[in-house]
């Protein structure tokens, strides 16, 4: 099993959500992302944070954001 971690909640990220959650072998343990309004979607579907020290250990770690705060993020 796999373990993931999407970075960022808009619509990249909510597809790429819900095609990972139907996916055999794959679960998808948390959805970080700066603005709590933004996870609403994700709340009753899976952990979520608004903090990137809060992030739970993971597999593979999506980043699903803008291109121009992929750099922020990644330093984060």
């Amino acid at each position: 099993m796999i373990n993931l971690v999407i970075l960022g909640a808009g619509n990249v990220a909510t597809h790429l959500f819900n095609a990972f959650t139907v996916a055999k072998n794959i679960t998808v343990i948390q959805v970080y992302n700066r603005s709590e309004n933004s996870l609403g979607y994700f709340k009753e579907k899976t952990n979520t944070t608004t903090s990137i020290s809060k992030l739970i250990d993971a597999d593979v770690y999506i980043i699903a954001v803008s291109d121009d705060n992929i750099a922020t993020l990644s330093e984060k």
